[in-house]
């Protein structure tokens, strides 16, 4: 019945557009579309719950502060308070339609005594560019108004950060910031625990098992992996891949006999090597250019040969880096990436306008399928020089290995030479690789700048230089 009135009321348009017809019958087709999809969706949830962990109030020497928490790192808009904040990922079901993400907070504390959070700092490029400077100050003094406003920040403590693919496992990426600031009254609230709430819609139809799938190994990164691998996957342990470690070397054909070296050395520690050439590349996959072609590459075989590590051998005029445009008021193509190789799963060109990695437009996923490196010489005997070394380096395992001499000079001063750069000490980032190889059992010797008007925070074995 309610069909023949569909055609009753057609019937008395055909006086209107044929235009108008068309519209009418496809939005009928995608309305009675929705009702079959919806008759065969199931309504499911998954809840996590997500904790902070333990913290520190570090002061500076200009009296602002810095939270410093365990496994968290910080919201980094140039700006904007530099408070903790964790991305964490939650696998869904392989044909899971996400409807909704709700984030429950639990009773917030607050932090006793008045705190000035520092602003994340001013980001700018290592070049001369005076309309990126502009660029950079204009965005950073705009977050800065912030500072100004009775209120806290940010306005919620969790929130969906999109989807994704890890491998063959699907994601949603969810931020949490367990702390929220005041600037006017200087004040600071706890959010020690938060509860996530993912709404999604499954098939009625049992989602077939993926047999033999192509898992991450480090599943521990993505919550949920362990209690949704075996009834989504099968075929072989969850976190296997094909040939543990497959590596594929891509390079002009030309630097085939170079890179032997590497390719016995990679064969004789176990992997199963593949060397591709670029021409055969470009003859097998369409693309836009050679970058698409060799990602479209990638993107087929990644599954099928478990492709874990692809080396680049070639300088960019021979295997370009993909050129993308992620600066938010700029539409310059001048920004050079290999990720784009990485990638397979996330969309760098989604409005389809032959731009890849636009702000806000486009949606690479940032996690990686692969691992990429590059050698970026495509002269053939340097080429091979660099490879014997490479396997001369990776053969020795004196104990040397885990001896570090960290270094850290200042790159530059606060606003040095009127470029407003922030003050870039090189002893923070020794401090990192200090404690990295401090975990594996190595020892290390730090020398900092302990002399000077302005020397580093940090402190050294060693002086790096002298009055």
């Amino acid at each position: 019945m309610q069909i023949e009135i569909f055609r009753v009321r057609l019937s008395r348009e055909r006086t209107g557009t044929m235009r108008d017809g068309k519209i009418f019958w496809q939005l009928f087709l995608l309305f009675f579309t929705s009702l079959i999809l919806a008759g065969n969706a199931r309504s499911e949830q998954i809840v996590k719950n997500l904790a902070a962990n333990d913290f520190q109030l570090v002061q500076s020497e200009n009296g602002e502060y810095e939270i410093m928490m365990e496994g968290f790192g910080n919201l980094l808009t140039p700006g904007e308070p530099m408070l903790p904040a964790r991305t964490f990922m939650i696998e869904m079901p392989p044909d899971a339609r996400i409807i909704s993400v709700e984030i429950i907070p639990e009773t917030e504390v607050e932090i006793d005594g008045f705190y000035q959070i520092r602003p994340a700092p001013l980001t700018l490029p290592m070049t001369e560019s005076h309309d990126l400077t502009l660029e950079a100050r204009s965005i950073y003094e705009k977050n800065r108004s912030i500072y100004k406003k009775d209120a806290f920040f940010p306005d919620k403590v969790g929130w969906l950060a999109g989807e994704g693919s890890y491998r063959q496992v699907k994601f949603v990426r969810v931020v949490f910031v367990p702390f929220i600031f005041n600037p006017v009254r200087k004040k600071l609230k706890y959010i020690p625990h938060i509860q996530i709430i993912v709404n999604y819609t499954t098939s009625k139809t049992p989602t077939r098992s993926l047999s033999n799938p192509i898992l991450p190994n480090d599943s521990g990164r993505i919550l949920s992996f362990n209690q949704l691998r075996q009834k989504y996957y099968s075929g072989r342990n969850a976190a296997q891949n094909i040939q543990s470690g497959n590596y594929v070397i891509i390079m002009p054909a030309a630097l085939e006999n170079a890179i032997s070296p590497l390719v016995n050395w990679k064969q004789m520690l176990g992997y199963s090597v593949s060397a591709v050439t670029i021409e055969w590349i470009f003859e097998q996959y369409s693309g836009l250019d050679l970058p698409e072609r060799i990602r479209n590459f990638l993107i087929d075989k990644y599954s099928e040969w478990g492709i874990e590590y692809v080396l680049l051998v070639g300088d960019v005029d021979d295997i370009p880096m993909r050129m993308c445009s992620p600066k938010a008021n700029s539409s310059d193509e001048n920004t050079p990436t290999d990720y784009y190789y990485a990638d397979l799963t996330g969309n760098w060109d989604a409005d389809g306008d032959g731009k890849f990695g636009e702000y806000g437009e486009d949606n690479p996923d940032w996690v990686p399928e692969v691992i990429v490196g590059r050698i970026p010489w495509s002269d053939a005997a340097t080429v091979q020089q660099i490879c014997e070394k490479l396997v001369r380096f990776e053969g020795d395992n004196g104990t040397w290995k885990k001896n570090g001499l960290l270094m850290g000079a200042m790159s530059n001063y606060e606003n040095e030479d009127g470029k407003g750069w922030a003050k870039t000490d090189g002893a923070a980032l020794m401090e990192l690789h200090k404690t990295m190889l401090e975990n594996i059992g190595g020892t290390v010797t730090t020398m900092y700048e302990r002399a000077g008007i302005d020397s580093s925070s940090f402190t050294s074995d060693r002086g790096l230089t002298h009055n």
